[in-house]
C-alpha cells in the first residue's frame, strides 16, 4: 500500500511539473504589461501561438507553417505580436509556431533557414520551402505609430493569404 501511495504521489509530481513548465506565449508576454515602459500586449486566451524548439522548428520549416521568432521583453516584438494575433483572428489561420530567441542559439538558426536571423520574424513555409521571411532590422526600436502597425499587420495578413490561405490565382500557390 505505502508503495502505491509512493508512486501517487511521484505521478502526481511529475503532472504538476508538467504543467506548470507547460510555456504559454500569452502570459509570458502579458506579465510584462504592467512593467514600465513596455509595450501592452493582449493576447486572447484562446489564440494561435504554440510553442516549439529548435527540433521542432526543424521540422516544421519541412512542412508549410507559419513561426513566429521573438521574445518577450523586446518591444519590436512585443509591437510585431500584438498585429500578428490580428492578422491571425483575420486570416483564420489556427496555428502560429513561437520560438523564443533567447532558447536556441542563432548560428543554428541560421544554419536551418540558411539565413541571417532578426527579431521579431514571422517566417512562412510552404512543403518545405521558406515562402515568406518578414522581419525587423532596428538596433534602436521605436514604438510603432497607428499606421506603422495597421501596414505590419497587413503585411502580415497577405503574407499568410497567398502562402497558407491561397486565396490567390498564381499556379505555384
Amino acid at each position: 500500500m505505502k508503495k502505491i501511495i509512493c508512486l501517487l504521489v511521484i505521478l502526481i509530481s511529475i503532472i504538476a511539473i508538467v504543467f506548470i513548465t507547460k510555456k504559454d506565449v500569452k502570459s509570458e508576454y502579458e506579465i510584462l504589461n504592467n512593467k514600465k515602459d513596455y509595450i501592452k500586449v493582449n493576447i486572447p486566451k484562446d489564440n494561435s501561438f504554440k510553442y516549439i524548439n529548435y527540433k521542432e522548428l526543424s521540422q516544421k520549416l519541412k512542412l508549410t507553417s507559419v513561426i513566429y521568432i521573438g521574445r518577450n521583453d523586446d518591444q519590436a516584438s512585443r509591437d510585431s505580436i500584438n498585429q500578428l494575433q490580428k492578422a491571425s483572428d483575420e486570416t483564420g489561420i489556427d496555428t502560429i509556431y513561437y520560438i523564443d530567441i533567447r532558447q536556441v542559439k542563432k548560428n543554428k538558426l541560421k544554419k536551418v533557414l540558411r539565413n541571417n536571423i532578426y527579431y521579431p520574424s514571422l517566417i512562412i513555409s510552404k512543403n518545405g520551402k521558406i515562402k515568406n521571411y518578414i522581419y525587423q532590422k532596428n538596433k534602436k526600436y521605436k514604438k510603432m505609430s497607428k499606421t506603422e502597425k495597421t501596414k505590419l499587420k497587413e503585411t502580415y495578413v497577405k503574407a499568410i493569404d497567398s502562402t497558407i490561405i491561397c486565396n490567390t490565382e498564381e499556379p505555384d500557390c
